[in-house]
């Protein structure tokens, strides 16, 4: 990933770069920060050191404790002039928010801080973002500096248009917001491997049109958006410029996605018709509406009568319209919602307008489509139909906008015989990835090994559990190495790392974060808590309420925080570790089974061998042997790894292994409860992960079979009869019992 280097200048919106840094370091980039002594005002060093791990410098005589390095690098044996040699490692310079003080300075190349300095020394890309006042912006001398750092090669982040820092203040002169800034510091540093989509430039529209009948009333439909913004979120990380015309979608937004809002069909149109030129690809997701109210009330009307008859007139039609004028080369793929069989009529608006390929949504259905995280389509084409089903999980499935993008741009036609019995068109992992998956892997255990005495099955589960993208709970005696086990993971994978240790009095808003008033902008911001963290380790959760824990189990599903209907995405990669005392249980809630059965995989450390509690000794008495690790992964190789995991094969006759293995525990008669569905989903997981860290692109009998005990076995409610025989030794014998008998492959 990229090393950003952020000039922060004085001003108002220099809170704003606190989010730009966070952002930043979620998507996997190293960040340093210098700040101008006027923005110390505004925002403390203390809060950006925080945030990125590294020092922050403000002053040029003031020495770099890290030599030059970010946070991805060893610092160097001479000390460098630290100013210098920290823009030479930077992959881009951005300077956000840069004052009308900051941008003259620059301009007319002055060297009187840190700051401007380190600009002149610059040989990046280098990106300046204004902030201020609206009359300061527009002043000639203000354009003038900007227009010659344009001259100069340097890209001027234009600001948007709203709320500025004095109270009823609007104009031109607002930060942009810390997305965008990312997104452009992306696209100037072109950062990463080469991916598939890597200089694609795609259009997607999402949600449903509203329109007005009166100044509150509307004509609307029940489209949510979620299929549209699935198909960014996935285009974005495969390397594609996208831009999302969101048509009243209230759903969490990706920082590498670019968003226009609107509200009715007029305007999705206009800015349809303005974006469409720019880009190759146009999926045209959003339910727009077919007719509109003929007038608008400028009021409120009135229950007076006892009927309301409503003229509607047509609206245009945006993706016929757009197809007509696109030019060679363009791909226009439509989406249709019909109730019932719509083949036919898929097939009809294919070819009346022209497109390349349309999607069909059966909306008759009530276990997929609207408010839905599952869904079945039928891609349709000039010369195949595709069946692609996205089945709903524990987590936000990730295969989904895979299939569908890939099939409707990629697949040829089905044989017949494909075609009575088709399967979600899933891109096999190659093996470069295998290799690369299995490399990550082997790096983040010969790490953790340097400094935490663990056996090698339970490291190999746990790495298991991250690649599959569960959680684990860990049940052992205190002092057997769970907290340097968390933060061993979190450093190897230069993830960041919290600690929860859960009392009684513990609440859910101690764990998601709270919102907070700042009298200044007159508004609430949100203060993250520690389930932001890359690793999460939840000390003793039997003794947090229920109520705490239900709000961290729901975190660990739903994968963000919702805080008075905001919702915040929670870091990727994203592991809990929850560990509880086996042995003390007074004043404990024990966690009901319910939320035991969100865990992937229950694992215990226990005691070391004489001789590697020895060797363990010798290794730690000089010190903390976790401080000294150094990351051996990236968030974006774990993240590669994630994806391939998701994407490992497995056949009809394996699913229904696993499924034949479950159902044997909701029969057996030591037991009150069998493993759940989610069980059976969770040992599939859990099974390819295994695989592709075994360099495999397919599931065997094998892995379910090693899995089999550690995902399943916890979540096993016995049955009174077993009273007095050991709990963990009758749910292994029945785990155990039921692969003995369930037909093997």
């Amino acid at each position: 990933m990229a090393r950003i280097l952020l000039g922060v200048s004085g001003g108002i919106a220099a809170y704003k770069s606190l989010e730009l840094v966070r952002l930043a370091t979620k998507a996997g980039h190293a960040v340093r920060v210098i700040q101008t002594p006027t923005s110390e005002r505004f925002v403390g060093r203390a809060s950006f050191a925080a945030l990125t791990g590294a020092p922050v410098l403000v002053s040029e005589f003031e020495r770099d404790p890290a030599r030059g390095a970010f946070p991805d690098q060893p610092s160097p044996e001479h000390e460098p002039v630290s100013h210098l040699e920290l823009v030479r490692n930077a992959d881009v310079l951005i300077v956000a928010p840069a004052s009308a003080n900051t941008i003259a300075k620059l301009a007319t190349g002055l060297a009187d801080s840190l700051l401007t300095t380190t600009a002149l020394a610059a040989s990046c890309p280098v990106a300046v973002a204004p902030a201020m006042n609206d009359q300061m912006f527009l002043n000639p001398a203000t354009q003038a500096n900007l227009a010659t750092l344009r001259e100069r090669g340097i890209t001027v982040l234009d600001p948007d248009t709203g709320q500025l820092g004095s109270k009823g203040e609007w104009g031109v002169g607002r930060l942009r917001e810390p997305a965008e800034l990312l997104i452009a510091c992306e696209a100037l540093v072109g950062v990463g491997a080469p991916r598939p989509m890597d200089g694609l430039r795609l259009l997607v529209t999402a949600g449903g049109t509203r329109e007005p009948i009166d100044s509150v009333r509307y004509v609307g439909n029940r489209s949510s958006g979620r299929m549209g913004f699935a198909l960014a979120d996935e285009a974005a990380r495969r390397g594609a410029t996208v831009t999302v015309i969101a048509a009243n979608v209230a759903l969490p937004r990706s920082p590498r996605v670019r968003y226009l809002d609107v509200e009715t069909a007029a305007e999705l149109q206009a800015a349809g018709e303005r974006a469409f030129d720019d880009c190759d690809v146009l999926l045209m997701a959003a339910a727009v509406a077919d007719y509109r109210p003929s007038a608008i009330a400028d009021t409120k009307l009135k229950k007076s009568e006892a009927t309301l008859a409503l003229a509607l007139e047509r609206t245009d039609d945006v993706l016929a319209g757009l197809a007509a004028r696109r030019r060679p080369g363009q791909t226009v793929i439509g989406f249709a919602a019909e109730h019932g069989n719509g083949l036919e009529a898929a097939r009809g608006k294919l070819t009346r307008k022209g497109l390349d390929a349309i999607v069909l949504n059966d909306i008759s259905r009530a276990d997929i489509g609207f408010d839905s995280d599952a869904n079945e389509v039928t891609i349709v084409s000039t010369d195949a139909e595709t069946v692609v089903t996205s089945l709903a999980s524990e987590s936000k499935p990730r295969s989904q906008p895979p299939s569908l993008m890939s099939s409707a741009a990629c697949a040829g036609p089905p044989t017949p015989s494909e075609r009575n019995h088709m399967e979600p068109p899933v891109a096999r992992v190659d093996s470069e990835e295998l290799e690369a998956a299995a490399d990550v892997a082997r790096r983040v255990a010969d790490n953790i090994a340097r400094a935490v005495e663990v056996r090698r099955e339970v490291l190999a589960e746990l790495l298991i559990a991250l690649a599959a993208e569960g959680h684990v709970l860990i049940e052992d005696y205190p002092g057997v190495g769970k907290t340097a086990l968390a933060r061993a993971i979190a450093r190897s994978i230069d993830g960041q790392f919290a600690r929860v240790q859960c009392t009684a009095d513990l609440l859910p808003a101690d764990i998601v974060g709270t919102n907070v008033y700042n009298q200044r902008e007159q508004r609430f911001e949100f203060r993250p808590g520690p389930i932001f963290a890359n690793v999460v380790l939840v000390d003793e959760v039997n003794r947090a309420s229920p109520k705490t824990q239900s709000g961290l189990l729901e975190c660990m599903q739903e994968r963000h925080v919702t805080v008075d209907v905001h919702t915040h995405e929670l870091a990727r990669p994203f592991l809990v570790l929850a560990t509880q005392n086996p042995i003390e249980y007074e004043g404990t809630y024990p966690l009901p089974e319910a939320q035991v059965d969100r865990f992937m995989v229950r694992l215990e450390l226990g005691y070391p061998s004489p001789a590697s509690e020895a060797e363990m000794l010798a290794r730690h008495e000089a010190g903390d042997r976790v401080r000294e690790l150094s990351p051996v992964a990236s968030a974006t190789e774990i993240l590669a790894l994630q994806d391939a995991a998701a994407r490992v094969h497995v056949s009809p006759a394996l699913r229904h292994y696993v499924v034949a293995l479950v159902g044997r525990t909701r029969v057996d008669p030591r037991l009150d409860l069998g493993a759940s569905p989610r069980a059976g989903l969770m040992l599939l997981r859990a099974a390819k992960a295994r695989a592709v860290l075994d360099r495999r692109d397919h599931v065997l009998t094998d892995d379910v079979q090693a899995l089999a005990s550690s995902v399943l076995a916890h979540r096993l409610l016995l049955a009174p009869e077993t009273a007095g025989e050991a709990p963990d030794d009758v749910r292994r014998r029945v785990v155990a019992d039921a692969v003995a008998v369930a037909p093997a492959l």
